[in-house]
């Protein structure tokens, strides 16, 4: 069993003159041309799961990716940060019994719709919550 994963992208910069690359945007370097690396590991560091995408991929679509390739690994718990605030990712961690623990992103509306969303409202507010969510800063690493 693993108790809980780390799900997050990073920016890779490339050439100008890269033709297969895609221009996107990342917090550390704003708009970039490259790709993203998509991983998914434990606190520890063990990398369970990956893919390479152009940076133009938004990293909520490679979530459910991820997940499908951890489902068979007893996860409890996915840690991510808000640009994963999702209904699909959310259905697919539920379908493969992992709770899903992020930020609500206040992008997706003031309301909080949907059973998961009010749930983890309250959870990351917990202590137990709380402690999960400073795991997240471990990927940034």
């Amino acid at each position: 069993m693993i108790p809980c994963v780390l799900i997050d992208s990073t920016a890779l910069r490339s050439s100008l003159y890269d033709s297969q690359a895609k221009w996107g945007k990342s917090t550390r370097y704003g708009w970039y041309k490259g790709y993203k690396a998509h991983v998914c590991s434990t606190p520890e560091g063990v990398v369970l799961s990956y893919s390479f995408t152009t940076a133009n991929v938004h990293d909520s679509k490679m979530a459910p990716v991820l997940l499908r390739d951890i489902q068979d690994r007893n996860v409890l718990f996915s840690v991510v940060d808000a640009a994963y605030d999702s209904q699909h990712i959310y259905e697919i961690a539920r379908v493969s019994n992992i709770f899903a623990v992020n930020p609500i992103n206040p992008r997706n509306g003031e309301q909080i719709k949907g059973t998961h969303r009010r749930v983890l409202s309250h959870f990351i507010q917990t202590l137990f919550g709380k402690q999960l969510m400073k795991e997240r800063g471990k990927i940034e690493q």
